[in-house]
């Protein structure tokens, strides 16, 4: 092996994070060294250090004929905190496939986007999958658990590398508690219990049958799991913070109103509970009915084993949990104005478990997880939590479908999902640079997973469709197969060959259909030619003008001598534009006309564009001949 080959494999181990197999004479024999003496030690070091390398075993020790295992290994590993650097299987997980993801240079947290059915919750799955396995094999007398998948997790902690392949660390040494994140705490907006049912509720059913242990106390369990039946203990814990951003938080929930708190008590379970601290924390919160905010945050003072928010959560969520166990059977919050906490919206309670997890449980050795944290949330309050979620002193993985929340979000911490695969980001962010922003990556995603795509010219060509689509789905059902169809806008006829060399290309060839639809002008046949020249490579690629009707195709040929052309815009009736002709009908004199400086054709193409969406149906009637050529060309599957 040569050094160039050498360089060759070092840049593809730091490109995709895969290790790669070689003998250590092979490794050292290729930089130029014979011998493992001192002089050549500190030239091969330099250029593991230099290219992001290590190797396993050490390639200094042992018989210089072993194989070892070239590595990738960052230089520039967090020095406190919890931060995880990349995630790789080879199987299979659900539908996830021998994937492989970077988080090397996302900062305080990653973001995975993709369609329903993408695999982006099955990614924060298999990380609960991956650190239940990890956190069993702390625990005494407990096998490394079997999966169908073989894994590689790297991450740091508290400045430390780690790098674990199935349950065991590349440096040799044994697994202990120490070497996990503090917790993972996980946040779920759905219904579907799958998270909780397979790796949070094995633990937190073990954890509740210590409960009344008093060496048990109330330290979380490794993975803890917090949805809607914890909002009424997540929001006391919040009234009583006096951290600045939680009072903030808070004030944006209350404006000027109060709130009075109190208890109901579980009382036939109080005896499993004798001589614990718990008892003692139940005792003092009995010594009055109801509290105010400022009463209730002057007892918890009191309770000299409660030191912080985080320890009171933990009490109330043990002394509430598990209906034969619990000694809080209900916690009622009720504000000055009549309110309840259960009548606050979905989203400021979605607010109020994100606010409690980031400030108040989590803390830089934490791993949170958060999946779909924007859904129901005002869109107003999405830059908010983008704000909170993004946390030097937190490592967030979350998941999401929302443009607007996305678009709030940096580039380099957004990962794209497209059917079990990352993908590059950088195919959403080109589709949204070519459409000036007007196609969001979520729109951009849609685009990728689609099997059938349509390109046309603007987006308004994609604006108009869509409507159409609408509109006549509700006079017949047939239509609704084409709200399937991705659309995708070049920027003109004259972009038509420079946009499938930059985007189309790369989206081959999963694509079964893709249809280029153009104005019948001299710029659409232009672009009809350039695509026409591809169909023979491209069994894909079909080509259509728009026009009024469908019975015979507009030829290929220029239009300024031998034939009418045809816009997007002379599919709508004329009534959608008889504001501006009836203006136009109104000049009588020469000059009148003369002072016209905008050609009509110009006025109507705005005022369209303008007032599409408050059109008629009727307006829309001469959209019928292209919905169903469209039917023709992409039949129901």
């Amino acid at each position: 092996m040569t050094l160039e080959e050498l360089r060759k494999i070092a840049h593809g181990i730091r490109a995709d994070k895969k290790a790669v197999n070689m003998t250590k004479r092979q490794f050292v024999n290729a930089l130029g060294c014979e011998k493992r003496t001192s002089g050549n030690v500190w030239y091969i070091n330099n250029f593991l250090s230099e290219n992001q390398l290590t190797t396993h075993p050490w390639y200094e020790n042992g018989n210089i004929d072993e194989t070892m295992e070239l590595r990738y290994k960052p230089t520039d590993i967090s020095k406190s905190g919890f931060k995880l650097y990349s995630l790789s299987i080879t199987g299979n997980y659900k539908n996830l496939k021998d994937i492989s993801i970077d988080f090397e240079h996302s900062e305080n947290y990653c973001s995975f986007i993709g369609l329903n059915g993408s695999g982006k919750s099955n990614i924060l799955e298999l990380i609960s999958a991956i650190f239940y396995s990890l956190h069993h094999l702390t625990l005494p007398t407990t096998k490394n658990m079997k999966f169908e998948f073989s894994y590689t997790i790297c991450y740091a902690l508290e400045g430390k590398y780690y790098e674990i392949t199935d349950g065991r660390l590349m440096t040799g040494e044994k697994l202990n508690f120490s070497m996990l994140p503090k917790n993972i705490i996980a946040s779920y907006s759905g219904e579907d219990t799958r998270l909780w049912e397979n790796y949070y509720k094995p633990i937190y059913d073990r954890y509740c049958g210590k409960l009344t242990a008093e060496q048990q106390g109330f330290a979380p369990p490794f993975l803890f799991y917090i949805n809607k039946e914890q909002w009424e203990i997540a929001m006391l814990v919040l009234l009583y913070s006096e951290d600045i951003d939680v009072k903030a938080f808070i004030d944006s929930v209350l404006g000027k109103r109060k709130c009075t708190i109190s208890f109901g008590f579980a009382n036939k379970n109080s005896s499993k509970w004798t001589g614990t601290a718990t008892e003692a924390f139940i005792d003092e919160l009995r010594k009055k009915q109801t509290y105010t905010v400022e009463e209730f945050r002057n007892t918890v003072n009191n309770i000299s084993f409660i030191d912080q928010a985080s320890t009171l959560f933990y009490f109330l969520y043990g002394s509430s949990t598990g209906i034969d166990n619990r000694l809080i059977s209900k916690i009622n919050i009720h504000f000055d104005d009549g309110a309840t906490l259960e009548g606050l919206s979905e989203g400021e309670k979605r607010m109020i478990l994100a606010n409690t997890i980031i400030h108040i449980l989590a803390t830089d050795n934490s791993l949170c997880l958060f999946d779909e944290p924007d859904s129901h949330i005002h869109i107003s309050r999405k830059s908010e939590l983008v704000k909170l979620i993004d946390s030097s002193k937190r490592y967030s993985i979350l998941t999401t479908h929302s443009p607007v929340f996305l678009e709030k979000m940096k580039a380099e911490n957004i990962r794209f999902v497209d059917n079990g695969k990352i993908e590059t980001i950088d195919k959403l962010k080109q589709i949204s640079d070519l459409t000036n922003g007007e196609f969001s990556y979520i729109e951009g995603a849609f685009i990728l997973s689609s099997k059938n795509i349509i390109v046309v010219e603007g987006t308004n060509d994609i604006k108009y469709i869509k409507k159409a689509i609408d509109i006549f789905s509700v006079k017949d059902s047939k239509y609704n197969e084409l709200k399937k169809l991705a659309f995708i806008p070049t920027g003109g006829a004259s972009n038509t060959e420079s946009f499938f060399n930059d985007v189309i290309i790369n989206l081959l060839p999963p694509i079964k259909k893709l249809l280029y639809i153009f104005d019948y002008d001299d710029a659409g046949v232009d672009g009809w030619e350039k695509i026409n020249k591809l169909k023979g490579t491209y069994s894909q690629i079909d080509i259509l003008f728009y026009q009024e009707d469908y019975l015979t195709a507009y030829e290929p040929i220029k239009t300024k001598s031998k034939k009418s052309p045809c816009f997007v815009e002379d599919l709508f009736h004329e009534n959608s534009y008889s504001d501006i002709v009836d203006e136009l009908r109104r000049k009588s004199k020469f000059k009148d006309f003369k002072m016209i400086t905008e050609p009509t054709s110009s006025k109507i193409k705005t005022h369209i564009e303008k007032n599409y969406r408050n059109l008629t149906a009727i307006d829309y009637n001469g959209f019928e001949p292209l919905l169903d050529k469209l039917l023709d060309i992409f039949p129901k599957e």
